[in-house]
């Protein structure tokens, strides 16, 4: 598939990155969001991989899920651009959101291209179906539910930095870094719902900023933090200092959750060695679907 606009990769490497300067640098030397953001997008238009699971992304039917995932091969990333796979690896919280938000406008670019090849565009959006992940612009009253779509990392470097042989060998510098373990799991739990985010309007004068708040996966009970101060205007003088606010109707998102936990298996355990556990959280599409023995890739918390 070719485009008369194709992405362009944001030329931000003029500069060398040695193996030091890498290793010294943090996801902020990779730009502002939207940079970063483009250059996320680049990877997913100039991959076949994503390409073509973006077409299967599309296409998708609504009729059994408003979750969607999109894995995106952390080999691929790395080779393409190896500054942006290193940076996602070390700090997920902050990159993934980019993203999942590169992976809908993906969705549109290859919208339209599809809409350049085809003769009558609604016949063409009836084919291709709705972007997966859009925010609704009208409020409740979009012809079709509200969708999200979740970016999930697959083939990890074989790299101690991110696959742990055993549970015993993650360590509290892992916290807040994607890792990848195997174990058993040993305890299901019931798969459960929270409120994963909740939408707030600035009551102060000439403000009414609206703005979203994420639980807080670290807390036990994936508390929603509440907001202290109106984040408009960031730091600057210019900045709402308002301490009061609404919540917006209709403006929280409620996910499905389940807890498990998994023990390291026998076997890889030496004689006289206790097996040890640990507590793993699914979200989304990815409740009741872990089976024993599965290799998990997230993202290490510390609770």
């Amino acid at each position: 598939m070719t485009s008369s606009n194709p992405a362009r990769r944001p030329n931000l490497d003029a500069k060398a990155w040695s193996a030091s300067h890498l290793l010294s640098s943090t996801y902020k030397d990779l730009g502002t969001p939207p940079v970063v953001g483009k250059r996320f997008l680049c990877h997913l238009l100039s991959s076949p991989k994503c390409l073509t699971s973006i077409m299967t992304l599309l296409s998708a039917e609504l009729s059994t899920t408003r979750d969607f995932s999109l894995e995106i091969d952390a080999f691929d990333v790395i080779q393409s651009d190896p500054v942006l796979g290193n940076m996602l690896l070390r700090y997920p919280a902050t990159l993934l959101p980019l993203l999942e938000e590169a992976i809908v406008e993906a969705q549109r670019e290859v919208a339209k291209r599809l809409e350049r090849l085809e003769q009558n565009a609604t016949q063409k959006r009836q084919h291709m179906g709705i972007v997966k992940g859009e925010p609704h612009t009208d409020g409740c009253n979009s012809s079709h539910p509200m969708t999200r779509v979740h970016a999930r990392l697959v083939h990890l470097p074989p790299h101690m930095s991110c696959c742990r042989p055993s549970l015993s060998s993650i360590v509290a510098s892992d916290v807040g870094k994607i890792i990848q373990i195997s174990g058993t799991v040993v305890r299901a739990g019931a798969v459960q719902m929270y409120e994963s985010t909740r939408a707030y309007r600035c009551r102060e004068k000439g403000c009414g900023h609206a703005f979203v708040v994420y639980a807080d996966l670290e807390q036990m009970n994936n508390a929603l933090p509440v907001p202290l101060v109106c984040p408009a205007g960031g730091a600057g003088r210019d900045s709402c200092k308002g301490t009061k606010f609404d919540v917006i109707p209709n403006g929280s998102v409620h996910t499905d959750y389940q807890e498990i936990k998994i023990q390291e298996a026998a076997s890889r355990l030496g004689i006289g060695t206790i097996p040890r556990s640990v507590l793993i959280k699914l979200q989304h599409d990815l409740v009741d679907t872990c089976q024993p023995g599965d290799d998990i890739v997230g993202m290490f918390l510390n609770q």
